[in-house]
């Protein structure tokens, strides 16, 4: 995989989840709530017939499952920035393992920021 497409993943997720939450709210109307507004709208799965069972539950899942990987990555995230403004060496180095893999798996500028804070404190790479 590309580094470059990894500094993108985050929105790759946030667009996912907010596309699989929309498809899963007019899925979860259709299904259980019957409100007039959206199918006025167009905003249907009924001519999907008992299919719509199965939109749901799909959309269900990866909205549940990207919204995962949004927040996971967020999280790492805050992890990471907290760590790297941090003034304390050793709290970097017992954190080092995790910082590179978050590192690894966000891309080539978070890789940059770890090699300059390495530099920084002079610890070897």
């Amino acid at each position: 995989m590309s580094k470059i497409y990894r500094e993108w993943f985050f929105y790759i997720y946030m667009i996912l989840t907010v596309v699989f939450l929309s498809i899963f709210v007019i899925s979860s109307n259709d299904l259980l709530f019957h409100y007039n507004g959206f199918i006025n709208n167009g905003l249907t799965f009924q001519a999907a017939g008992n299919w719509n069972y199965w939109i749901f539950i799909i959309s269900l899942i990866l909205f549940a499952l990207f919204g995962y990987y949004t927040y996971e990555w967020i999280r790492d995230d805050r992890f990471f920035n907290q760590i790297m403004n941090s003034d304390s060496k050793s709290k970097f180095i017992k954190n080092m393992r995790n910082l590179e893999k978050i590192a690894r798996k966000h891309g080539p500028s978070y890789e940059e920021r770890l090699d300059q804070k390495k530099s920084t404190w002079k610890i070897r790479q």
